[in-house]
């Protein structure tokens, strides 16, 4: 089917992980406090969560801390943290990763 950028990858694992969890839009927004609207655009790959406080945002919408909400989206299992500032730094390191990461889907 083609390359699939990284902001696609990202915003099909947000909207995977939602649809897993049978929530709709309009419940994360409530849960979370961020606008409908904007949790649409990071799911059709129009905008990325841009700070550590909305990735905690979206965690909590979707009722998880931020640890089990990355595990669901990246599989990244049993991080051990000393404080949130470490998972910061994480985040970040994932996000340069994928950057340089080309992913590709396969039509078959």
């Amino acid at each position: 089917m083609g390359e699939m950028n990284n902001s696609t990858y990202i915003s099909e694992r947000i909207k995977s992980v939602r649809l897993g969890l049978k929530l709709d839009i309009s419940t994360v927004s409530d849960k979370s406090g961020i606008n409908r609207k904007s949790i649409y655009r990071y799911e059709s790959g129009d905008s990325l969560p841009r700070s550590f406080d909305t990735w905690e945002s979206l965690a909590k919408g979707h009722g998880m801390d931020i640890e089990h909400y990355l595990d669901a989206l990246f599989c990244i299992k049993k991080i051990q943290l000393s404080d949130y500032n470490e998972l910061e730094n994480r985040v970040v390191m994932l996000e340069r990763k994928l950057k340089n990461c080309p992913l590709t889907t396969d039509s078959s």
